[in-house]
């Protein structure tokens, strides 16, 4: 068997798919943080999730969410640049059905 079994475009799309889909994991997982740990300080001793920390700080959750987001939408780009002529042809023939 040889070592490399896939073209070079199939490398290309399986890289650019684990991208998205490993930023888009960072940006929903730290999202989710955000959802069920809201921001709202101390409010004198009545917020019993004040300063809770899983894994890492806040600053480091909004960062992972901010650059997750960042990257996932790069990637995004990505996608439909190298892909641009099947979406050109997908949206004539779709226009050209009705």
């Amino acid at each position: 068997m040889s070592s490399q079994t896939l073209s070079k475009q199939t490398q290309q799309n399986w890289w650019i798919n684990v991208a998205l889909f490993t930023s888009a994991l960072i940006a929903a997982i730290s999202g989710i943080y955000f959802l069920y740990l809201p921001v709202g300080g101390f409010q004198g001793g009545r917020n019993p999730l004040y300063n809770v920390q899983i894994l890492f700080s806040r600053h480091t959750w909004d960062d992972l969410h901010t650059w997750g987001g960042i990257a996932m939408i790069v990637a995004v780009l990505i996608h439909f640049v190298i892909h641009w002529s099947w979406v050109t042809n997908m949206a004539r023939r779709t226009w050209a059905d009705r």
